[in-house]
């Protein structure tokens, strides 16, 4: 029989696997514009995609690594938190029809990334030198990405008002989506 890994060959699997890994951490650093249906993946080897999934796969396994070593068993926790909830859409990809980049496959992993963002900005707030500019900077930075963050939901939740709203909308945004025009179709 069939196997359930789909009929794409290895080389091609790893390439697709490390280039959506980059687009999960492009996403997670990056998360404009929202969108539900995302073009499908090529099996580039050397696309931005897979040369920043690959720089996240090497920075995660060495991190990992190192923490281990050093006893820092929460970080490596969250660490792998990050990737142990994206590992499913990565290995597996090829069960989920055709839209196997999503950003809800990043709601679990945000809680880990959440945790080193909060730890990088304490970090930052503790430091004895130059105490007042670095809590300014830090609360400035802060401000900074609620207003962005606001503004990103708040322009996705107006499109909430119903389905053929929201389909059309991400349809401008991706007029390249077959599966769209489909949902589309049948709402």
């Amino acid at each position: 029989g069939a196997s359930f890994l789909g009929a794409v060959a290895l080389s091609e699997r790893i390439a697709l696997s490390v280039g959506l890994l980059g687009q999960y951490m492009q996403s997670l650093f990056f998360p404009y514009p929202l969108m539900f249906y995302h073009a499908p993946l090529e099996a580039n080897a050397w696309g931005v995609s897979f040369i920043i999934g690959l720089l996240a796969l090497l920075f995660l396994v060495g991190g990992l690594i190192v923490l281990v070593k050093k006893k820092q068993f929460l970080f490596s926790f969250f660490g792998f938190w990050i990737f142990v909830f994206l590992s499913p859409m990565l290995i597996f990809f090829s069960l989920s029809a055709e839209n196997f980049f999503a950003e809800r496959y990043l709601l679990v992993s945000t809680i880990g990334f959440g945790f080193f963002v909060a730890w990088g900005m304490q970090q930052l707030l503790r430091a004895k030198e130059h105490r007042n500019a670095k809590r300014w900077i830090a609360g400035a930075f802060g401000c900074l990405i609620l207003a962005g963050s606001f503004l990103v939901v708040f322009q996705r939740n107006q499109l909430w008002k119903d389905t053929v709203t929201f389909l059309r909308a991400d349809l401008a945004l991706n007029p390249n989506a077959p599966p769209m025009r489909w949902f589309l179709a049948e709402t």
